[in-house]
């Protein structure tokens, strides 16, 4: 079960890429969520990592993609 925050998270990741038709960085993703601590970003991005909602992309400024499941998180809460 995730918290309404990570759900947020995944929402705001989704949102960007549909609008701009590519991920967002993390520190794209912490101006939406008006989260300033990179240690507290990277904590909620790790744990969604961890769970299997979220992937990161090596050797790209742009990491952040959600997996399927993530995607139907995402889905299921609209």
């Amino acid at each position: 079960m995730l918290i309404e925050r990570h759900i947020k998270i995944l929402t705001s990741i989704n949102d960007f890429s549909c609008l701009y038709g590519y991920q967002p960085t993390t520190r794209e993703v912490m101006e939406k969520m008006e989260i300033a601590s990179t240690s507290t970003m990277f904590g909620h991005l790790h744990r969604l990592k961890d769970k299997g909602y979220l992937d990161f992309i090596k050797q790209s400024s742009r990491t952040l993609h959600l997996t399927q499941k993530g995607l139907r998180v995402i889905a299921d809460d609209k």
